[in-house]
């Protein structure tokens, strides 16, 4: 039986722990992945406590990874924890670590007073396994979820220019 071990982000200095997950992540469902950006918006959440983020080894090798954010439900005001993302690598999918991360995602959001889950998955990655997991679990499916690139992204345009309030430099 191999040992699953699941550890929290709950510090800036961590976060990079979870990065070989979000490339991957992004691979997998075509969307772009830029580690500094991932950082910036996640170490202020972290330090708000306003995020939980996930990791888990198994064998004490990397194999999971699962990240969300804390807020108000914008409808009836809840506190709520919205997924960003749940990543396992091949290898381990089917081995029951993606599981024991999601369990724990769900205590982790009851402890810090949630009211609600919102989960999501992938449009083109198991949709229909992952529909399954999250129906056995008790979700309802309520919204399908669609995205369109406009423009360009902040970090990448020639002419962005940090707020005042924004802590990114333009070095960065």
């Amino acid at each position: 039986m191999s040992e699953i071990e699941v550890w929290r982000i709950d510090a800036p200095e961590t976060l990079p722990a979870v990065l070989p997950h979000g490339f991957l992540f992004g691979k997998e469902a075509g969307i772009a992945f830029d580690s500094t950006a991932f950082c910036l918006t996640w170490m202020p959440l972290l330090q708000a406590d306003l995020a939980i983020i996930l990791w888990a080894t198994v064998d004490g090798k990397r194999a999971a990874s699962i990240g969300g954010v804390i807020g108000p439900d914008l409808f009836d005001g809840a506190r709520t924890l919205f997924e960003a993302w749940w990543y396992v690598e091949d290898r381990y999918r089917s081995g029951g670590v993606g599981r024991v991360l999601f369990d724990r995602f769900e205590k982790e959001a009851a402890a810090a007073e949630c009211k609600r889950v919102t989960m999501v998955h992938l449009a083109n990655v198991m949709p229909e396994r992952v529909a399954r997991i999250y129906e056995a679990g008790g979700y309802a499916k309520i919204e399908t979820h669609y995205r369109k690139e406009i423009g360009c992204a902040a970090a990448s345009c020639e002419n962005y220019r940090p707020t005042e309030g924004d802590k990114r430099t333009e070095a960065d």
